[in-house]
């Protein structure tokens, strides 16, 4: 992992086009922090396979006002994704604890944006 800026196949803190995740900016085959094209997730605005944070037309969730098949809205705990807080099993905004991905702060299976130690990547300022 590095800082910012760098193109690597695991992770980066932001702006990174790597094969794993990066913080934000990112269009990764997994995740991004925020305003990412990646075939997995990302924190807010991005049009990705799977789920994104908020504002996103995914195939499956979205944090909010979002046209997906799955969920959106805020704070639930749903199969699919929630905007903030919530423990679900596909991915959530921030501070959620889900199989997926998050936002931030956030402790899951797959990749969150920032300050997460996850099995995945983060964004920045995770023990990994």
């Amino acid at each position: 992992m590095s800082g910012e800026g760098v193109d690597s196949e695991g992770m980066s803190g932001e702006g990174v086009d790597s094969e794993g995740m990066s913080g934000e900016g990112v269009d990764s085959e997994r995740m991004s922090g925020e305003g990412v094209d990646s075939e997995g997730m990302s924190g807010e605005g991005v049009d990705s396979e799977r789920m994104s944070g908020e504002g996103v037309d995914s195939e499956r969730m979205s944090g909010e006002g979002v046209e997906c098949e799955g969920m959106s809205g805020e704070g639930m705990d749903s199969e699919g994704m929630s905007v903030e807080g919530v423990d679900s099993e596909g991915m959530s905004g921030e501070g959620v604890d889900s199989e997926g991905m998050s936002g931030e702060g956030v402790d899951s299976e797959g990749m969150s944006g920032e300050g997460v130690d996850s099995e995945g990547m983060s964004g920045e300022g995770s023990g990994q």
